[in-house]
């Protein structure tokens, strides 16, 4: 999980990032950090978010410009997608014979 965000506030200010549960417990936290300085914190390690969990992410003080990525793929969704499009393929086939 990788959060990123602009801090506005003092220069030399400490910078706490934590997991409050299993999931992702590990981060690239940088210990101080500047006004205007563009921060990215990565997540990881710790139990992995397993597919249609509910976590929670909490702030306190980030400004509202905070963008977060989270790579979900779900192979399953592949799978049914090409077992619709054959099935579709397969219709259309029967009726133009």
């Amino acid at each position: 999980l990788n959060l990123q965000f602009t801090y506005s506030g003092m220069d030399g200010d400490a910078l706490v990032c934590q997991s409050l549960d299993g999931f992702l417990t590990n981060n690239n936290c940088p210990a101080t950090v500047n006004n205007n300085q563009s921060v990215s914190v990565d997540f990881f390690a710790g139990d992995p978010i397993p597919n249609r969990a509910f976590f929670v992410l909490g702030e306190i003080g980030l400004p509202t410009t905070v963008q977060t990525t989270v790579p979900a793929y779900d192979p399953n969704t592949l799978v049914l997608l090409a077992a619709g499009i054959a099935l579709l393929g397969m219709a259309a086939m029967r009726r133009s014979a």
